[in-house]
């Protein structure tokens, strides 16, 4: 009796841990439902706790129902694992694949079982295949490889969970197949695969739930420096961008303040929400018109500023000019009438030792000659000056 207890208890301690993973991913997910991927994951522990107490207790109906069961679940937890994977970086193999390859290794594992009985078959179509699912998805994810430290470890583990499935199971070829369910069970490849598979599985489980946390920490700090309806930084994030980025004087960049000219009277004749939305798409104009690795940030109502990163002036200013024509050429219908708005510039690169704050106030009063000048107008050194006469431009 204690040692029928004690084979049980030890037998439920690895479903049990998928479980609890399960359960931990669930209450992830309900703390962002938008984080479908996550619930994914959910449902592919959940799935694996399963499978592994069908095989146990080779539930229902006996071995052979029981083999194409937890077979069946096994296939969708890697189905669902893969999908969860996947979508976190916005990509899917859809549900079409998802029931063909579940219909297909339920079937093989069907036929495997009753008609043409063989344990080693179900075992290679079950290793190989969820190998070669797990590893295509690596493949898919493979961008992870440049990403944080937390995206890498995911990563590695995954192609590393998938490689052992071809490595362990190519061992067992040519071997013959124990006598008994339980001389399989206590054989050293029964033993030594599902060593594997817990420590390779509960690794990418805890680096998933890892990954998870992360992703809602940036979100977080994502919404806490950015302004909500323009999407650019906010004052806090472009201090800690540039605490990030220019440590030291000797990173050089360029810097471009920018000015909605006339905000107050597009308020005044239009009402709040058309110069709310002459910003947000002056905020998306930026952001589109600027490299990955440039900051965009609101400094003010309607102030913006610009950081280019190993950038020489004239280039920054070009970048202001098309920014410039772009938004001057933008028509804005509202129930007012239409609207043609305009943005001034001031342009400035950092000189050596130079501190970017320093930067920053020259391209700041460079913005105010645009201004004074007549608006609608990038203003940079007195060498590149651009001064753009609306009228002409």
């Amino acid at each position: 009796m204690d040692s029928t207890f004690s084979d049980i208890a030890r037998a439920m301690i690895r479903p049990g841990i998928f479980m609890l993973f399960g359960f931990v991913f669930l209450w992830v997910w309900g703390l962002d439902r938008a984080r479908s991927w996550v619930l994914c994951i959910a449902v592919s522990s959940f799935m694996l706790a399963a499978a592994m107490v069908s095989h146990f207790l080779a539930w229902p109906g006996g071995p052979k129902p029981a083999a194409v069961f937890c077979g069946f679940l096994y296939t969708l937890s890697v189905l669902c694992a893969c999908e969860g994977l996947l979508l976190r970086t916005g990509k899917r193999y859809g549900l079409y694949f998802d029931c063909a390859m579940l219909a297909l290794v339920t079937g093989l594992l069907w036929i495997f079982t009753y008609a043409s009985p063989s344990l080693w078959a179900r075992i290679y179509i079950q290793n190989f295949g969820y190998g070669a699912l797990l590893l295509f998805t690596s493949f898919r994810l493979a961008e992870l490889r440049h990403g944080n430290a937390t995206d890498r470890i995911l990563f590695w583990i995954l192609f590393g969970f998938s490689v052992q499935f071809f490595i362990f199971t190519s061992m067992t070829l040519g071997l013959s197949t124990p006598e008994g369910g339980k001389a399989f069970v206590a054989s050293p490849f029964w033993g030594g695969l599902q060593l594997s598979l817990t420590v390779f599985g509960s690794g990418l489980a805890f680096a998933v739930l890892i990954a998870a946390i992360a992703d809602m920490m940036e979100d977080l700090r994502r919404e806490r420096d950015s302004d909500p309806l323009t999407g650019a930084l906010n004052r806090r994030g472009l201090a800690d961008q540039v605490r990030r980025q220019f440590r030291s004087p000797t990173s050089l960049a360029s810097v471009i303040i920018c000015d909605i000219d006339h905000f107050k009277s597009i308020n005044d004749t239009f009402g709040h929400d058309a110069g709310d939305a002459v910003l947000r798409a002056f905020g998306l104009l930026l952001n589109d018109v600027v490299r990955d690795n440039d900051i965009v940030a609101r400094i003010g109502g309607e102030e913006f500023m610009i950081l280019l990163p190993a950038t020489v002036e004239d280039h920054a200013a070009e970048v202001a000019d098309r920014i410039r024509l772009q938004f001057k050429t933008t028509v804005f219908e509202f129930e007012a009438g239409k609207l043609l708005a305009t943005a001034s510039f001031g342009v400035a690169e950092q000189q050596p030792e130079e501190l970017i704050e320093t930067t920053v106030k020259r391209a700041d009063d460079r913005l105010y000659k645009a201004k004074n000048a007549g608006r609608n107008r990038v203003f940079a050194s007195k060498d590149s000056a651009r001064d753009h006469n609306p009228h002409k431009a």
